[in-house]
């Protein structure tokens, strides 16, 4: 998956009015923003990460509220996310970014699940050592 596009700037007519002409995908296929659920977490951040950067993220999730686009990444979240936070009763504006998920142990960014909070390494690690505790007892 690869962007071609960068950031341009802004006006407020733009903002208000045709406000995808300044988005940071508005050159990329369409495809790329209905990647569910055939892509990773880590294809799932690259995209998040490009959202971010957009000087229209805020307008294009109010948008994809507006036209009730839950298939989509729209700013950076995924429908389910825009949904949880629309039914909870918040704006687009204060729905909160999402975050890395990062082991609370040695705190490595992993897109494999947590459990516990712990990457898989440090549960292999912290499993090896109640064994050998066991052992030594």
């Amino acid at each position: 998956m690869a962007f071609t596009n960068t950031a341009v700037g802004l006006d407020s007519g733009t903002i208000n009015g045709d406000w995808r002409g300044a988005a940071v995908c508005k050159d990329e296929d369409p495809d790329l923003m209905y990647p569910l659920p055939a892509i990773g977490p880590g294809e799932l951040w690259l995209i998040r990460e490009y959202c971010f950067a957009c000087q229209v993220r805020l307008r294009c999730l109010q948008d994809g509220v507006e036209v009730s686009d839950w298939e989509s990444i729209r700013g950076g979240l995924t429908g389910r996310e825009r949904a949880k936070h629309y039914r909870a009763g918040l704006e687009p504006h204060e729905f909160p970014l999402p975050v890395k998920p990062t082991c609370a142990v040695c705190f490595r960014v992993t897109w494999l699940p947590l459990r516990k909070g712990r990457c898989g390494s440090c549960r292999v690690t912290e499993q090896r050592a109640a064994k050998r505790e066991q052992v030594a007892s």
